[in-house]
């Protein structure tokens, strides 16, 4: 009886994320392409970008107005995941120590700028280290201003530009910034230092594998939220980003783990879930965060009234099913070779107006 409740819950679920898709859109542009069937063309559609904010420039093009993709390189072409907006690219950056460099032909201003966003990175507690280097035949990753590179001029609606990585486990090497992007225009005020500090944290974030949390292409980081409007990878919002949310330092530590010895930790999401009573879909789609160190996770009820699922994994929606209105527990449960932490879930269960689901 439960694994049908489940079953019917999941095929609801998936029924209405179908119904919930949409498209972005971009004014008209005469860089556009149109009818393009080389391979790379093919790969970003293939990765969930609408042709509408694909733009060719010749030997690249350029997606959602801060994203490169060379020609002549390859790229993979993974399998979309609709159930969640905060992603990743598909080629993985596979070390641990990268070296930046910083273009010091940019003024004082962006060069501490720089240097803060990486300092930003840094204090997240994952694997990576971000090095600043002087030299940039051992760069990773080098921030420049556009002006710098002649292939490449930024319009003045573009704060910055980055580039994914590709297929060889090393991060974008180009981060080109705008010196004269449009702030006053665009944001109704000059540029700020926390602007620009934010900015290149949100391009360092492309080059180490990062996509929009706003957009709909990448594969899901478990344990993210299915939106956040405080995400530092916000795409087209150039003016209002800030510094890392809760979802991007969670994203930074799924992708770039440190190495876990002792007992792990028992994470929930905040803000606790409320469901509705008597309906398979739940008002609230309750998805546990990654809790660092731990092997299996288990949640267990504090009432019979309550039906949950018992073996759980982060990113995937926890089923919770109940005819009673009230409050309720649930025990998560993390384990690892050094034993288990818990934490507790608190779920409020209303009686909805209208349904909302299908009944028992």
């Amino acid at each position: 009886m439960k694994n049908s409740f489940k079953n019917l819950f999941i095929l609801s679920f998936f029924f209405v994320l179908l119904l919930a898709c949409t498209k972005d859109s971009l004014p008209e542009n005469e860089n556009l392409v149109e009818n393009v069937n080389d391979s790379v063309f093919k790969t970003i559609v293939n990765l969930g970008f609408p042709e509408n904010v694909i733009e060719d420039y010749g030997s690249y093009y350029l997606v959602d107005r801060d994203i490169v993709f060379y020609k002549n390189k390859k790229y993979h072409s993974p399998v979309i995941d609709p159930v969640t907006k905060q992603r990743r690219h598909p080629n993985s950056v596979t070390i641990s120590n990268v070296n930046v460099y910083i273009n010091p032909g940019m003024n004082l201003a962006w060069r501490n700028a720089s240097t803060a966003a990486i300092n930003r990175w840094n204090a997240v507690n994952s694997s990576l280290n971000l090095n600043i280097t002087s030299s940039t035949a051992n760069a990773h990753i080098r921030i420049m201003y556009d002006s710098q590179d002649p292939s490449v001029t930024l319009a003045n609606n573009v704060f910055g530009r980055g580039e994914f990585p590709t297929a060889n486990g090393l991060p974008g090497v180009r981060i080109w910034i705008n010196p004269d992007f449009a702030s006053n225009t665009f944001c109704g005020g000059p540029i700020t230092q926390n602007m620009r500090i934010s900015n290149v944290q949100h391009e360092l974030g492309h080059n180490l594998g990062i996509t929009h949390t706003n957009q709909g292409f990448g594969s899901l980081i478990p344990g993210t939220p299915g939106t956040d409007a405080q995400s530092v990878m916000n795409g087209g919002q150039a003016c209002t980003i800030n510094n890392f949310s809760a979802g991007d330092i969670t994203a930074i530590e799924y992708l770039y783990p440190v190495a876990w010895v002792g007992l792990p930790k028992a994470y929930t999401r905040f803000p606790d879930p409320t469901i509705c009573t008597n309906v398979f879909v739940q008002q609230d789609s309750y998805i546990l965060p990654v809790s660092p160190g731990a092997d299996t996770y288990e949640l267990t009820s504090n009432s019979p009234n309550l039906y949950v699922d018992t073996n759980v994994s982060p990113g995937h929606i926890i089923t919770m099913i109940t005819n009673h209105t009230g409050n309720y527990t649930i025990t998560l449960k993390t384990t690892n070779q050094y034993g288990s932490s818990y934490a507790t879930i608190y779920v409020t269960a209303i009686q909805c107006n209208g349904g909302g689901g299908i009944g028992f």
